[in-house]
């Protein structure tokens, strides 16, 4: 009898096996025929304007900032892209920077709904490349400041590094994994804004993939601390910026990195050259969280605002926290815009 029934539990197995090894399958071959159709569209290059006059006061040297995961894979209605622009447009936040802004339908819309005499600079998208080069063909990385930015485009940062939209870019390597998140391109971002007449800040934005080996994770870090650290000394050596001392650096956005979880955090710091967590920093124990899986019980922070004091022997401009929170973005019908809260903050230059 309890033979039949260990046969009986292994056929059970080998069936569930069968059955979820086919759905990830079929799930696979249904994104990537999406995502192929999307592939058949080239969109057109955004140009943005650079060095332009710094127009822009600076009170008390403070600037804000949020970054923001907009789930948009496959679009968003109408109205919550209207919410989203609305909000923006109405809190004003010096420098805006969103990941997962995959779908064309929805940058255009952002794009044609910003307040365009308040946000001048614009890097909507850095990725470019059609099927069958990449699978999703973008990275989902976008930003926006008021804050001009400092043209880049003379300067020779390696043969990885790519200048799109005025704005610097480096392509991170994908694993397979059993998210598709992998089937999505993942980036590092760098822009460079002129704060005022000797104040720099060099704005880094990423967005890393989700559920891989640790190995594959940590090597992705690696890459972005590199692409980091040669932005940086490029910019000096090249005499772009006047002084390093009067260079903020900060590295935003989604890490897929668990905040509140010391083996995480170690990693992150040891990899990405020791940066200052300044939620973390600013708001000690207090654990607030940007990620809610409610299905599985997962609450995380998981989106990050760092700041580098030095870079290497290059010390830096130093910024301290005013204020940092999260925050819920919602629609007119008070649904949240996405799965993830908005990481806002108010930083002062020292």
């Amino acid at each position: 009898m309890n033979q039949q029934k260990r046969v009986l539990l292994n056929k059970i197995k080998r069936i569930k096996s069968f059955v979820t090894l086919n759905f990830l399958r079929l799930s696979a071959i249904v994104f990537f025929i999406i995502i192929f159709a999307y592939s058949c569209f080239s969109p057109p290059i955004f140009h943005s304007k650079i060095n332009d006059a710094n127009n822009v006061d600076l009170k008390e040297n403070e600037f804000s900032l949020i970054t923001y995961n907009i789930q948009s894979a496959f679009g968003k209605s109408d109205k919550k892209i209207s919410s989203l622009s609305n909000y923006f447009n109405k809190h004003k936040y010096d420098f805006v920077v969103m990941q997962e802004v995959f779908d064309e339908d929805v940058r255009t819309q952002l794009l044609q709904n910003f307040d365009t005499s308040f946000y001048k600079a614009k890097i909507p998208r850095v990725d470019y490349n059609n099927f069958p080069s990449n699978l999703n063909q973008d990275a989902g990385l976008f930003s926006i400041s008021r804050f001009p930015l400092v043209d880049l485009s003379h300067i020779n940062f390696g043969d990885d590094v790519k200048i799109t939209n005025g704005g610097i870019h480096q392509m991170l390597q994908k694993s397979f994994s059993i998210s598709l998140d992998f089937l999505a391109n993942k980036s590092i971002l760098g822009s460079l804004h002129q704060i005022n007449d000797s104040t720099n800040l060099f704005l880094f934005s990423t967005h890393l993939q989700a559920i891989s080996s640790r190995f594959h994770k940590t090597f992705q870090l690696e890459q972005i601390y590199r692409f980091i650290v040669n932005a940086v000394y490029t910019v000096v050596k090249k005499g772009v910026v006047k002084s390093p001392n009067k260079l903020v650096v900060l590295l935003v956005g989604d890490l897929n990195y668990d905040a509140y979880s010391e083996n995480d955090v170690n990693t992150l710091k040891s990899y990405l050259g020791n940066p200052r967590d300044l939620h973390k920093e600013y708001n000690n124990q207090l654990e607030e969280f940007t990620l809610f899986i409610k299905w599985i019980g997962l609450y995380r922070r998981v989106d990050y605002i760092f700041a580098y004091d030095n870079i290497g022997l290059i010390k830096l401009g130093k910024v301290k926290t005013k204020s940092i929170n999260v925050s819920d973005i919602t629609d007119e019908e008070n649904g949240s815009i996405s799965d993830h809260l908005a990481l806002k903050a108010t930083l002062v230059i020292e």
